[in-house]
């Protein structure tokens, strides 16, 4: 009985609730456009790893259409990611090129003082 009992709990946990897949998959999309829609890189990066996260579970898990429908998604939110890298990443470093200016600036100033 224990036998029957794992194997369905198995090919249960192979499969989401269609909802649930069709659900995620199209918070994949609006994460994506909400990233497209968004200046910052920052920000365009951050929302492109969002819906990645959102697109993994039905791309693995869940029925033959929303698996197909969540490893697209996954496959474009990965593909802006690694696009959208080196403008993160730039964005990092004059952000930190500018606290370390203001900084040596102010500390300029206590020290006229």
């Amino acid at each position: 009985m224990d036998i029957c009992r794992t194997a369905a709990l198995s090919e249960m946990s192979k499969n989401m609730n269609p909802k649930s897949a069709s659900a995620l998959v199209w918070a994949s999309v609006f994460v994506t456009f909400l990233g497209l829609s968004v200046m910052s890189p920052g920000a365009q990066f951050l929302s492109y790893i969002v819906a990645a996260a959102l697109a993994i579970a039905p791309a693995f898990f869940s029925s033959k259409k929303s698996r197909v429908a969540g490893g697209v998604m996954l496959a474009i939110s990965l593909a802006f990611a690694y696009h959208g890298y080196p403008a993160f990443k730039k964005e990092g470093e004059d952000y930190r090129n500018r606290v370390e200016v203001v900084s040596a600036q102010s500390h300029a100033q206590q020290e006229k003082k």
